[in-house]
């Protein structure tokens, strides 16, 4: 590469290492090391089979979730930088280069090149119609927009068009969209000024200071126009969002992507912040961003960017990571609360309080320390009460009572007590502690009182999870047993009453008083008859922290990942449903704390991991409906050195196929492209004229048959994603293996003659020597009595 393009390489690469906030989506990064053609991306397209297009400075990769298909020069492209990449109703893939077109039909390359006079336009976009015609859009340094066509190979001009006001400055090629909702052609300039295209017509629309825009679902235009977002929808134009982006530079360009649903991300170009505003809530959040070339959402919902160091995606906007020593954000982080102005307070165990406000972190200095000086360490399940006071939880004191200004110790006990959960009694509004071998009660003038407990007599030593159920019996549970104050009695779980041999490391009381109790063999329901093992296959680790979003799921945590249990369904069909809320979905925290939820005044939820911090948007949690589209990708043939040989392609696309009889081993390989999460695909396959029924479901994504015999056949294949949906179309292909000679009927029947024949002609020789014998028997009797006769004469 040119020393220019590898320096700003170089400066891009520095850029992306600087994170402007700590809160950053998940990421996963795909590079040449993973089969990507170059890690320059500047343009990505998914085609309607699924597959994602990318174009690099050397060439376009296609990417079906686990493997690069590479195109270069060599191989065929026009050029090596394909600027932008489509494609027609044919499924025909259109990149377009500088000097001209390259089409690919799934087999071949053919390249279109630009006539002379075409070259002089500034470019703008194109939109290919079928295999043989494409619509261009250009316009000439008049201010005149011309609309040509290339049909059957040749560059026809059709329609000019002059704007009725003149673009200030020469336009960049993204300022320029085309939506194929709609068939609309979008123009805009950095003076304010947005142009409609469609039918042969041209609008004009007046903005004060357009910084973005974006075609979305639905035929919809978001366009961003001094700082507020808007929403345009036949010439109407519906404010969404004000006053947004007063913060960004209007000389710069906001870039813009829009999921299906209506969830946009819009980038600051050229820097490393972004926002991302949800549709159901419009709640924004800011982010750390990559410097981005290119970015734009998938069928599935995931987010991909083009950067100057590969190709990244994002499968959630649902989950924002803190990530330590990122934007100041401390280490060891157990609690996370909320202040009195909708501050984020994070409790490290080692360094102290810090307050996380307007994208920075600051530590709170007068955070009390211990009798001898040293630091006070924080710990677990630290609550707020309704008037956003912060009750924290340490390894010495008892709590922590802090209102945003003051620190007060609260209660005060002689003792050191370490403790590991505040909670407020729903009855009473009594704060209680649960610490080690003791449980605290707080009442609301500070005064207390203190018992001596070890859940489950002596089972734990500590009190990890404490509730108060509708008769204000309080639980008290430990990871090994459970204990229960009544009043002023101290009972130990199992009972005859309460017949619960478990540990109760994390309780949570429900919206209908129902008590939820998490530990090491996982997840339990109690209903005040009966106690109740949760039998999903998923909830059978450790649950170390339970939390319910209003009256419809039930968030649990547990030592691996994140599960959400339907609620609604749960009461109403008494059905187990639940979503699995791992990698898949965006989640990739290490061991969630120990009673770590906690949900603030917006509705986010928070968790502290053994590695990060994540905020959760449970509204924008989703299944991932996207049905994976599952293709035979390569036949094998096993030859007679053991070697696989590949059947061409344009042969396993004919209706049915024949193969000869010493062509009975047979290989398929297959894909199933679900881009969010393709590891966990699963397959079943099944060859008709051979099994009876489907393949047990497996991640193997090739099957294998030996010694076929001489039939007719059918293989087909059908796949599910991580949310359980299938494939709506099953792959297949029909084939013949063919008999042998000796096999064929027509051989059989002309074996069995000859046979027959040769039965038929050795019984007719033997017959023939037989009656041979007879006559020459005949003949010797009859010659005898000839003699005989003669000696009797004589």
């Amino acid at each position: 590469m040119k020393n220019a393009v590898s320096f700003s390489y170089l400066i891009a690469f520095i850029l992306f290492s600087l994170n402007l906030f700590s809160q950053e989506l998940t990421w996963k990064r795909y590079s040449v090391n993973d089969g990507l053609v170059q890690s320059q991306v500047n343009h990505i397209f998914q085609d309607s089979k699924g597959y994602l297009w990318v174009s690099t400075r050397l060439g376009v990769s296609r990417f079906d979730g686990i493997n690069f298909v590479n195109f270069t020069e060599k191989d065929g492209l026009l050029n090596s930088w394909a600027r932008h990449i489509s494609q027609d109703a044919d499924e025909n893939i259109w990149m377009l280069f500088r000097d001209g077109f390259t089409r690919y039909d799934g087999h071949y390359l053919t390249n279109y090149i630009f006539p002379p006079n075409m070259l002089e336009h500034d470019f703008l976009t194109y939109f290919p119609l079928a295999a043989d015609s494409i619509v261009i859009y250009h316009m000439l340094k008049t201010n005149t927009l011309i609309e040509s066509f290339l049909i059957k190979g040749e560059f026809k001009t059709g329609k000019q068009i002059q704007l009725p006001k003149p673009l200030i400055e020469r336009p960049e090629i993204n300022a320029f969209k085309y939506d194929p909702t709609s068939g609309t052609l979008w123009i805009a300039d950095k003076g304010g000024i947005l142009y409609s295209f469609k039918d042969g017509t041209i609008k004009k629309y007046d903005l004060e200071q357009l910084q973005g825009f974006e075609p979305g679902p639905g035929g919809k235009l978001y366009y961003i126009n001094h700082g507020s977002l808007y929403c345009l929808k036949n010439n109407h134009p519906e404010l969404l969002l004000r006053n947004a982006f007063n913060d960004h530079d209007s000389n710069s360009r906001l870039d813009m992507a829009i999921d299906k649903t209506g969830n946009i991300v819009v980038y600051y170009a050229g820097s490393n912040q972004a926002k991302i505003i949800a549709t159901k809530s419009f709640k924004v959040t800011e982010i750390s961003f990559p410097i981005t070339a290119h970015l734009c959402f998938d069928l599935e919902q995931n987010l991909w960017i083009g950067t100057e160091n590969g190709l990244l995606r994002s499968n959630s906007l649902a989950i924002i990571n803190f990530l330590p020593e990122k934007g100041g954000m401390h280490t060891n982080v157990w609690s996370i609360t909320e202040g009195k102005t909708g501050e984020i307070y994070f409790s490290s165990y080692y360094d102290g309080l810090q307050k996380f406000k307007n994208g920075k972190f600051t530590l709170e200095k007068t955070l009390p320390t211990l009798p001898d000086g040293s630091k006070t360490n924080l710990a677990m399940g630290s609550i707020v009460d309704a008037d956003h006071n912060i009750y924290l939880t340490t390894h010495y004191y008892p709590m922590i009572k802090f209102d945003g200004q003051t620190f007060t110790i609260a209660p005060k006990i002689k003792k050191s007590i370490s403790s590991f959960i505040i909670r407020q009694n729903r009855n009473d509004g009594s704060l209680m502690i649960g610490g080690y071998s003791h449980y605290i009660k707080v009442n609301s003038d500070f005064t207390f009182d203190s018992i001596r407990v070890r859940p489950g007599n002596g089972k734990s030593n500590v009190v990890t999870g404490i509730e108060a159920d509708k008769f204000n019996r309080i639980w008290l549970g430990g990871f090994n047993g459970m204990s229960m104050l009544l009043g002023d009695s101290l009972i130990h779980l199992p009972t005859v009453e309460f017949p619960f041999e478990n540990g109760g490391n994390t309780l949570l009381r429900d919206h209908r008083d129902n008590l939820w109790i998490g530990n090491k063999t996982g997840l339990y329901f109690y209903n005040y008859q009966t106690f109740e093992k949760i039998g999903d296959a998923l909830l059978n680790d450790l649950v170390v922290s339970l939390i319910t979003v209003g009256d419809t799921t039930l968030f649990v945590g547990s030592i691996k990942k994140i599960y959400m249990l339907n609620l609604k369904d749960f009461y109403a069909k008494n059905a187990v449903e639940t979503i699995s809320v791992g990698e898949d979905k965006g989640f990739e925290g290490i061991e969630p704390g120990q009673n770590g939820f906690f949900k603030d005044s917006k509705g986010f939820l928070w968790l502290p991991c053994n590695d990060r911090c994540v905020r959760i948007d449970p509204g924008m949690i989703s299944v991932n409906t996207e049905a994976p589209k599952v293709y035979i990708t390569n036949l094998q043939i096993l030859d007679k050195e053991m070697a696989w040989k590949t059947v061409k392609p344009e042969i396993t696309r004919t209706k049915r196929f024949s193969m000869q009889a010493d062509e009975k081993n047979l290989r398929f390989d297959f894909i199933g492209i679900s881009l969010s999460h393709p590891q966990t695909v699963i397959y079943s396959f099944m060859l008709e004229g051979y099994d009876e029924d489907w393949s047990e479901p497996t991640h193997a994504q090739s099957a294998v048959y030996t010694n076929l015999p001489p039939g007719h056949y059918r293989f087909k294949v059908k796949a599910e994603n991580a949310d359980g949906v299938s494939s709506i179309k099953e792959a297949m292909v029909n084939f013949t293996i063919l008999p042998a000679l000796y096999q064929r009927r027509s051989f059989q029947i002309i074996i069995i003659l000859i046979v027959a024949l040769l039965f038929f002609a050795t019984g007719a020789y033997f017959m023939h020597l037989k009656r041979k014998k007879q006559r020459r028997e005949l003949e010797n009797n009859y010659y005898l009595s000839e003699l005989r006769l003669l000696g009797i004469q004589n």
